[in-house]
């Protein structure tokens, strides 16, 4: 599976930002995670160089034509769940995945998802499902170098939210990123390593 950072300096192997910001915006692409055009760009808010925070989130629903000529923008659905600290302090990620895949199980409502837990190891981060045109969906696990309190982490990425969704015919999850505000010194050693997964087949993903 394929190895991402997401830092201050991307692998340019597997993702990276376009050269030239979105026009109009300050945004720039973020390359896809696999040379595919069928996996949907994500993009990143880079901030200037005195900003603390960075903002990651995901592209605008795009306008739809119908059969008919005529044109309209999908609603976008989304159930969110707020974890508070206290209940997932002592999780580990596996357990954390577990409890997200039994919310999905009963959720059919399309959305996005951010999170943290705690590793036994070092804190955590679980974020980004990224889905194809084929329904597969790819995970990231995102692990510190290095341990950072978890009450720090909390002020710095703010109340983390979880949504979900979940495809009934091919029983695939799916999850995108969700809008959230990074510390850049956290963000800059976050690794992430993918993988495919499916309700049943919850595990870490390795490099």
């Amino acid at each position: 599976m394929a190895e991402w950072i997401l830092a201050d300096n991307f692998n340019k192997d597997n993702v990276g930002l376009d050269d030239k910001p979105i026009p109009g915006t300050k945004r720039h692409n973020i390359l896809y995670l696999y040379p595919n055009e069928e996996y949907k760009q994500l993009y990143i808010t880079v901030p200037k160089a005195e900003e603390s925070f960075v903002k990651i989130g995901k592209p605008q629903q795009r306008e739809v034509t119908k059969k008919d000529g005529t044109k309209f923008t999908p609603p976008r659905k989304s159930s969110t769940i707020f974890l508070d600290k206290n209940n997932i302090s002592h999780m580990n990620v596996y357990n954390v995945i577990k409890d997200i895949t039994e919310v999905v199980n009963s959720n059919t409502k399309l959305s996005s998802t951010f999170a943290y837990a705690e590793h036994p190891d070092n804190i955590c981060i679980f974020c980004t499902l990224i889905e194809d045109r084929k329904n597969k969906v790819y995970t990231s696990f995102y692990d510190q170098e290095k341990v950072i309190d978890v009450e720090k982490l909390q002020t710095f990425i703010g109340r983390p939210s979880l949504s979900f969704s979940v495809n009934m015919e091919t029983g695939k999850i799916y999850v995108q990123i969700t809008a959230a505000y990074v510390h850049r010194e956290i963000r800059r050693i976050f690794r992430g390593h993918s993988q495919e997964i499916s309700p049943g087949n919850i595990s870490r993903g390795e490099s």
